[in-house]
């Protein structure tokens, strides 16, 4: 079954000790009401977080950040020492792997809530993550050159295909879990490129990081509830990058 936690009182319709893996997406700290969903499906329930990050958005704020302790195996997206991390899973959609003639020097795509209007990017074609076609968005950022975005998977997915990537006025804290920073728009785009390198390896390390998760996550449900830890994650695999991002 597939639960909303958009739904107040969602919780409910999960049985009380039923495993739930709760995954992706900034799910984590970025709304009330999905915190308070996401807090009592923790204590209920054996919870599984799988690629979710946090997204604490810059004009408002929760009550109570979510204390992730009484998870039972946790993946987070966000690079930190604290969690293992754990890429979100489209990492391993297949066509990732394929290989995109560029026609366009640089594609923008943009939030669907926060169109990009900066005058100096008008003339670049663009594309909106309100599309429900993931292999499309994929392709369409494949076949650019460079990407200019301002959603998290505009620039997780064109990392993965190794693109330059300039993030566009970030929102929330949802882009500061990259393992590296990304450039940010200045209003010159040359010199923001300049800035920006191809991440490589990134797909492999992405998609190495989501199989040790899958083997944790089968074991975890093998067995009877256990308080006891998992083995920590190694950190992120080889990523060359071919000059630092400031």
């Amino acid at each position: 079954m597939e639960v909303d936690i958009d739904v107040k009182g969602c919780f409910r319709e999960i049985p009380k000790g039923e495993t739930v893996i709760v995954g992706g997406g900034g799910l984590l700290n970025a709304r009330n009401k999905w915190n308070n969903n996401l807090k009592k499906i923790f204590v209920r329930n054996r919870v599984i977080v799988w690629g979710a990050g946090f997204n604490r958005h810059y004009d408002r704020s929760v009550r109570k950040p979510l204390d992730l302790m009484d998870v039972l195996l946790l993946g987070i997206r966000d690079y930190t020492a604290k969690y293992n991390f754990v890429p979100c899973p489209s990492c391993m959609l297949p066509f990732l792997e394929d290989r995109y003639e560029v026609r366009r020097e640089i594609g923008v795509y943009e939030h669907k809530n926060a169109p990009i209007s900066d005058e100096s990017l008008a003339g670049f074609e663009r594309m909106s993550n309100k599309t429900q076609d993931v292999e499309g968005a994929i392709r369409f950022l494949g076949e650019s050159g460079a990407v200019v975005t301002n959603t998290y998977h505009g620039a997780y997915w064109g990392l993965l295909l190794g693109k330059r990537v300039v993030l566009y006025r970030k929102f929330s804290t949802r882009f500061d879990g990259f393992p590296f920073p990304l450039a940010e728009f200045s209003g010159n785009l040359d010199r923001d490129l300049s800035r920006s390198a191809p991440a490589h390896g990134y797909l492999e390390a992405c998609r190495k990081a989501n199989e040790w998760f899958a083997g944790r996550v089968a074991e975890a449900l093998s067995r009877p509830v256990s308080s006891r830890p998992f083995p920590r994650r190694p950190r992120l695999g080889s990523v060359e990058r071919e000059g630092d991002t400031a």
